[in-house]
């Protein structure tokens, strides 16, 4: 279980980074993306898409170091029940548009609402069995005892680690995305 956790906090957290990065070199497109759900009073626009990238990096970092692991791993669950919950209203409405996930266009489905459900049950795995204290060592290094899991938990583990090498697949594609446009 130590070691899935350990695989689940680094696959998580270098996904918030990349997916972080990324949007920090289409920042203007982001802003565009979170406008288009309509969810947030247009004053407030700006200030939501830098709290998000905000949020997406500093906590990708704190899973990645280990520093606050479970704080970082709540706050991303949040984030994206959050971000689940605005796609699945726009679906209702009717709408189509680039989630603003990445910086490759995907446009907002339901599959992206699993996605996102997903990588929050992640998130809280991590929150529930990532050590408390402040460090970069594997759980069993740490606790003297360990919480019942059964037979679930590796297979939730699994399937998430699935997600999340998805995920850091089309984040290496993100960047290969970006340094084409960059190059011209």
């Amino acid at each position: 279980m130590d070691e899935t956790v350990l695989v689940l906090r680094f696959g998580l957290g270098l996904l918030f980074v990349s997916h972080g990065v990324a949007k920090l070199a289409i920042r203007d497109q982001f802003r565009e993306a979170v406008a288009n759900y309509q969810l947030v009073p247009v004053r407030l626009i700006g200030v939501v898409a830098s709290a998000v990238l905000f949020i997406e990096l500093a906590c990708g970092v704190m899973l990645v170091v280990g520093f606050a692991a479970p704080v970082a791993a709540v706050a991303l669950a949040a984030l994206l029940i959050l971000f689940a919950v605005g796609i699945g209203i726009n679906l209702l409405r009717g709408r189509s548009f680039d989630c603003g996930c990445s910086a490759r266009g995907h446009t907002i489905s339901w599959a992206l609402v699993g996605r996102d459900l997903t990588l929050a049950a992640g998130a809280t795995v991590i929150f529930v069995w990532a050590p408390q204290e402040f460090s970069v060592l594997p759980v069993s290094l740490l606790r003297t005892t360990e919480l019942p899991a059964g037979d679930v938990i590796p297979a939730v583990g699994i399937a998430l680690l699935i997600a999340l090498v998805r995920g850091l697949l089309v984040a290496v594609s993100d960047y290969r995305t970006i340094a084409r446009a960059i190059s011209g």
